[in-house]
């Protein structure tokens, strides 16, 4: 069984990303992480640069 990502995190389907997609990254930007799924299961993080520099070490 797949890890779950937190799941108080926003979901985003890829229809809805593809729609919406520079109103997600606006709210990326202002900090906020959403988790992108297909077909009802969870296959990315978008996460804002600074988190993921904080996150894996390269601040």
């Amino acid at each position: 069984m797949a890890p779950v990502i937190d799941p108080s995190l926003p979901r985003v389907t890829m229809t809805d990303l593809r729609r919406r997609f520079e109103r997600i990254l606006d709210e990326v930007e202002r900090g906020h992480t959403h988790v992108i799924t297909r077909r009802g299961r969870e296959v990315a993080l978008l996460v804002p640069a600074a988190e993921y520099s904080r996150l894996s070490g390269r601040e």
